[in-house]
């Protein structure tokens, strides 16, 4: 239900809002602070939009947290 084309923004071709996450980690920032910051978090959302920021904090973050949480089992399958 969100306004379309702005989902486009984390394209970066038509953005750079997805670079915000360039070198960042599960310990950086904290764990409490991987939302959009109308949730208290770090991150921008979009002007008028936070479903897409919002899936794509999350998105990002549980896929640190699932490589965590598995790193040693990738490992062993070498």
């Amino acid at each position: 239900k969100e306004t379309p084309g702005l989902g486009d923004k984390i394209e970066v071709k038509k953005g750079d809002w997805i670079l915000r996450f360039d070198g960042l980690s599960l310990g950086n920032p904290p764990a409490e602070k991987w939302k959009v910051k109308k949730d208290g978090g770090q991150f921008d959302q979009f002007a008028g939009a936070t479903i897409t920021p919002r899936g794509v904090v999350k998105a990002i973050r549980e896929g640190m947290e699932f490589f965590a949480a598995n790193q040693a089992i990738m490992t062993e399958v070498k």
